[in-house]
């Protein structure tokens, strides 16, 4: 019971940006928008898993650097 759940994952660090454009309109906004996620491209840890076919320990990584763009209407 001493080991049991001792283990941590390591530091999870990522920093997103996003700049967004707001088009007015007589009827309607349009907004338009650009996202980087992960902005410092880091491999952080998702999670652990348990790899049957070699049968050992694997990882699972979160998304490195993600460019993200996009257009919303608001009515």
């Amino acid at each position: 019971m001493g080991r049991y759940n001792k283990n941590r994952m390591p530091s999870y660090i990522r920093m997103d940006l996003r700049i967004d454009r707001k088009f007015y309109f007589n009827s309607f906004n349009l907004i338009t928008y650009i996202e980087v996620q992960n902005l410092f491209n880091r491999s952080n840890v998702y999670e652990y898993y348990w790899k049957y076919s070699s049968n050992s320990p694997a990882v699972n990584y979160d998304w490195q650097i993600l460019p993200v763009f996009g257009v919303s209407a608001q009515f």
